[in-house]
């Protein structure tokens, strides 16, 4: 993925996916911080979800946060349908970018490989929904009236297996770190 990628460096609101428009690469943010927004239109399923919690006045209502070593355009790899929501940069970053026609070439030729990126697609698209079912169900309260609780155990609890497979993808990543920056 390094040979085949080419680091970018974004500038503060540069948009990397544009809703209703094809995705072409695939990134993996390096350093800085990404943001996922959706439109002020009422039609739209993600803006009336999250509009509970932001007092946004912009046209984008921005509802997820991407951090270092986190992936987008992922989904353009699952899913036929252009995105609904845009990426943009809200702060200074540098992301690996793979062409996804390079990508689909290799998935395809290379099943070792296929069979290892799929579980990463599917782990990471599993947080990314994880992280914003708890963001919006944090803020709501069961039908019982009572608020989500810290303290409790819910059945959709982050595993201990789980948290190993996050801290060797992290390995994984700070390696590539260190492969980019060193040659």
């Amino acid at each position: 993925m390094i040979s085949a990628g080419k680091l970018e460096s974004l500038n503060i609101d540069t948009v990397l996916i544009h809703p209703g428009k094809p995705v072409e690469k695939l990134y993996i943010l390096l350093d800085g911080k990404l943001a996922l927004s959706t439109s002020e239109n009422r039609a739209n399923l993600l803006t009336r979800a999250f509009s509970y919690s932001e007092n946004n006045q912009s046209s984008q209502r921005q509802y997820f946060f991407i951090s270092r070593g986190g992936i987008v355009g992922e989904t353009s790899c699952v899913e036929v349908h252009p995105p609904s929501t845009s990426v943009a940069a809200v702060e200074e970053s540098l992301v690996l970018s793979i062409p996804k026609w390079r990508l689909t070439a290799k998935l395809l030729h290379d099943i070792n490989f296929a069979a290892r990126f799929y579980r990463v697609l599917a782990i990471s698209l599993a947080d990314k929904q994880q992280a914003i079912t708890s963001r919006y169900s944090y803020h709501r309260l069961y039908s019982t009236g009572q608020p989500l609780n810290e303290y409790c155990k819910y059945e959709n609890e982050l595993s201990i297996d789980s948290l190993l497979q996050v801290s060797i993808a992290a390995n994984r990543f700070d390696w590539m770190l260190r492969k980019i920056q060193n040659g």
